[in-house]
């Protein structure tokens, strides 16, 4: 294959000024000048010094004829500029035009892909903030998606300073909520179990988000935020690449831990948490059964650990904040479920999946929904896709059955496959508490019960290989048919 080769202006190939002047003066026989044939193959007398001198004076004069005549030629193609303007002259009219429109289309293809480089296209973009060496992780596992609908620039200008505006507040929800380091200037989740037995103050939004925790846990109905050690166990021997191999509900050794931790964790006396909401200050106590666990086991992991509602209280402050600036025609979305819609996002719909038969997978099986200003959480007891890690299935009864990596009993009953909680308040965390309330549940009946008290709505898949979906609104949702899933009502 040939290939034109291209040279950079040093590389580019030069003719030397003998090669040029050669070019530049050709005798009358074609031969270039100085290079004659000799006498004895024209068959004339070799020429005398004065016959070569004046021979050579004959050149000289055609050669300066023949320039001469070449000017005039060229001179008589110009126009005549004392017989008025260019333009008279329609060859050089034509000429002239051609010449004006391939300039431009040539400026405005230039200028074109100037303004590409600056411009983007009306639509919805993922805002990713720039990395941080100090912060590597401020970023992971949640979502910023934003909609512009400008023109020109316009919409990378938005999406330039939106990047700005969010990068702050993200960084800061994600010191805020951090469980296990401390930062300089701020208290954090991390500074209350560095600080057991002592006041500390914190910042607003913190104070609000524990005292709504606090109240959560209190209520024993799926979410516990001093289960640290169980979150450090979980994270230790869960996930894992080979689920099968590694499942702790297999391992007695740590099926016996867990029960240590949950019969702790159902004890009322090992902690509080005395609140003082007038000057934003907590204090966490745990009990000497509580300390000696800890220090028997050598546990180096924090107490307080709003684990999965992490993500939900960072994405209702980071979604206030964004509503306050008047950035509303986005939504936010988390590797652990939650999605939430603003204010100016075009209504949508939620999914429910669940998983699909004899593979490791899940799929669509119905939808909710999803107007401006709403948010919602999806959990579930299996792996949406082949590689996802931390899911496992249970042998009983002759039947495989998906289990909830997140219970924390470790048992096989579980009687919801994956659950869809909507709330059209926008608030991630009544949604995010819904979903973890219904998943907890150790029973069918239970489940419902807990579905006809929440105040979001509710889609259930039960883990019963059945494609039968529970809609507490089924008006508002709709069943994948033609995969053949139906909704039931009751």
């Amino acid at each position: 294959m040939n290939e034109k080769k291209i040279h950079s202006p040093a590389e580019e190939p030069q003719e030397n000024e003998e090669q040029i002047a050669a070019a530049n003066a050709v005798g009358d026989a074609g031969s270039p000048a100085g290079q004659s044939a000799p006498a004895e193959q024209t068959g004339q007398s070799a020429p005398t010094e004065q016959t070569g001198r004046k021979k050579k004076e004959e050149k000289k004069e055609k050669r300066e004829k023949r320039a001469k005549a070449e000017k005039k030629k060229r001179d008589d193609a110009l126009p005549d500029l004392d017989d008025g303007p260019i333009f008279k002259n329609k060859k050089n009219v034509v000429r002239l035009v051609l010449f004006l429109v391939f300039l431009s289309i040539a400026l405005g293809s230039i200028g074109y892909g100037v303004y590409r480089i600056g411009y983007k296209e009306p639509g919805t973009y993922l805002i990713s903030p720039d990395a941080d060496a100090d912060l590597p992780l401020y970023a992971s596992g949640i979502y910023f998606h934003y909609t512009v609908s400008g023109g020109g620039t316009e919409n990378k200008d938005t999406l330039a300073t939106l990047k700005n505006e969010y990068t702050e507040p993200l960084k800061y929800s994600y010191r805020l909520f951090d469980a296990k380091t401390v930062y300089p200037g701020l208290s954090n989740i991390a500074s209350i179990n560095r600080n057991v037995g002592q006041k500390v103050v914190l910042p607003e939004e913190l104070f609000d988000a524990l005292e709504d925790a606090y109240a959560k846990t209190r209520e024993n109905a799926g979410f516990h935020m001093f289960a640290g050690a169980l979150v450090e166990l979980r994270d230790a021997l869960v996930y894992s690449y080979d689920p099968e191999a590694s499942d702790p509900a297999k391992d007695p050794a740590v099926a016996e831990r867990v029960k240590e931790i949950e019969k702790i964790l159902a004890d009322g006396e090992s902690f509080s948490l005395e609140m003082d909401r007038e000057e934003k200050s907590v204090c966490l106590t745990v009990s000497d059964k509580v300390k000696a666990f800890y220090e028997e086991n050598e546990l180096d992991c924090p107490i307080l650990d709003l684990d999965r509602m992490a993500d939900a209280y960072r994405v209702r402050y980071l979604a206030e904040k964004m509503e306050s600036i008047g950035r509303t025609t986005g939504y936010f979305n988390t590797d652990s479920g939650i999605t939430c819609l603003l204010s100016g996002y075009a209504p949508a719909e939620y999914c429910l999946y669940s998983p699909v038969a004899g593979e490791r997978r899940g799929e669509i099986s119905a939808v909710r929904s999803a107007p401006s200003s709403s948010a919602a959480c999806l959990l579930r007891i299996f792996a949406l896709y082949e590689e996802e890690e931390g899911f496992y299935t249970v042998e009983a009864d002759g039947a495989t059955f998906a289990r909830n990596p997140f219970q924390t009993s470790l048992t096989a009953d579980q009687p919801v496959a994956s659950v869809l909680a909507v709330t059209e308040e926008g608030d991630p965390v009544a949604a995010a508490y819904a979903a973890l309330k219904i998943l907890s549940c150790e029973s069918p009946i239970a489940a419902l019960a807990a579905a006809d008290a929440s105040d979001c709505d509710l889609l259930i898949d039960w883990n019963d290989g059945k494609k039968e979906i529970f809609a507490k609104e089924p008006e508002k949702a709709l069943a994948m048919e033609n995969e053949g899933y139906r909704l039931q009502s009751d």
